[in-house]
């Protein structure tokens, strides 16, 4: 029911004092505003945030022939590499082709950069690790590891460890002096689509296509967490930077700040979409969300989102992509971001501060 139109000077016909009236009715519009405000906390819906002068702009695009399901930066910030059925490495400046490199091992899902940037490695669909030569691009080694395909892989900070993910529900664990590797069970039921390493070395998160995140303490070579995390699959993990929280992103269009200590959510939010890619740039205080709906029959463009790091307060947003941003990687001044799609494109973006 619409309320009348009250004019001025008129008062409401009740047997309750004007004034009176005023005051509930201010008093409950308080109190609502106040219920929708945590409501909305609580459920991790953003809030406005005072402009903080933080800008994305497109630098340039680069249409490729086949979908991208991974892209990488080298430590320097002057090469991506990029992977679907292909693996391509590009010139970040001018978005060149530099090599069009070949692989045995069908569809590539995951690939990084070594912190030192020498080598890159990448799995796939065979389920074999494979380790390039970032410079000349030559393929240095071919590890047999999962029993089905790998889909994710992460190097550890200081380069001597590199951790696998795969069909098999299992973690690899690759000496990277030796190439001895150490297979790890995990309690997770479905494949393992995503995983990252503590900046100690020590413990390896990895998400699966339920839901489920869970950590192995290489130490002991024992899971010491398992939990529920999200109602898709975990796409995306990160640890922060001091190790105790953990980032996780799904396509249940969610992003999750976890306490590692009490294995709880200490902040949720919404992102337009699924979220496909998360990373952090290179202060740590921003965190950069890809994604998309994946659905075949939607066409909606990918978008990438700027978030706080610490309080998943957005910051800004953009459209890229005719679409899924499958992919994201940010230089190593913070002051670049290039994202690849399922579409085929790469687009070069300036974070401007």
């Amino acid at each position: 029911m619409v309320p009348p139109v009250q004019r001025k000077g008129a008062s409401l016909c009740c047997p309750f004092p004007g004034d009176l009236i005023r005051q509930v009715l201010l008093q409950l519009s308080l109190l609502a505003f106040a219920v929708s405000m945590v409501a909305s906390i609580a459920l991790g819906f953003p809030q406005d945030k005072q402009d903080s002068g933080i800008r994305l702009r497109i630098i340039s695009t680069l249409q490729t022939p086949d979908p991208v399901n991974v892209v990488a930066m080298s430590p320097d910030g002057l090469r991506i590499v990029t992977a679907g059925r292909k693996v391509r490495l590009y010139d970040v400046r001018t978005l060149q082709l530099l090599q069009n490199l070949e692989t045995a091992d069908g569809a590539i899902f995951s690939l990084a950069f070594s912190p030192d940037g020498k080598q890159f490695a990448c799995i796939g669909s065979e389920g074999n690790l494979m380790v390039f030569d970032a410079v000349s691009g030559k393929l240095a080694t071919t590890l047999r590891g999962h029993q089905g395909a790998g889909y994710a892989l992460a190097f550890s900070a200081d380069g001597t460890k590199l951790v696998t993910g795969g069909h098999d529900r299992a973690i690899c664990v690759w000496d990277r002096t030796s190439d001895r590797q150490l297979v790890l069970p995990t309690s997770h039921r479905t494949p393992i689509v995503s995983t990252s390493i503590s900046p100690d070395g020590r413990f390896v998160a990895s998400g699966d296509s339920g839901g489920v995140v869970t950590v192995l303490d290489l130490a002991c070579k024992e899971e010491i967490a398992s939990f529920s995390a999200h109602s898709g699959y975990v796409t995306c993990l990160l640890f922060s930077s001091d190790g105790n929280k953990l980032v996780s992103g799904s396509n249940d269009c969610s992003i999750r700040i976890w306490d590692l200590s009490t294995k709880q959510p200490i902040r949720i939010t919404k992102s337009k979409d699924a979220v496909r890619s998360l990373v952090y740039d290179s202060t740590g205080l921003l965190l950069i969300a890809g994604g998309g709906s994946p659905q075949p029959l939607s066409r909606t463009p990918g978008f990438i989102q700027v978030w706080d790091a610490t309080t998943l307060h957005p910051i800004c947003s953009s459209s890229a992509h005719s679409e899924w941003i499958a992919s994201a990687a940010v230089s190593p001044r913070g002051n670049t971001l290039i994202s690849a799609s399922h579409d085929g494109s790469l687009v070069l973006w300036a974070l401007h501060r």
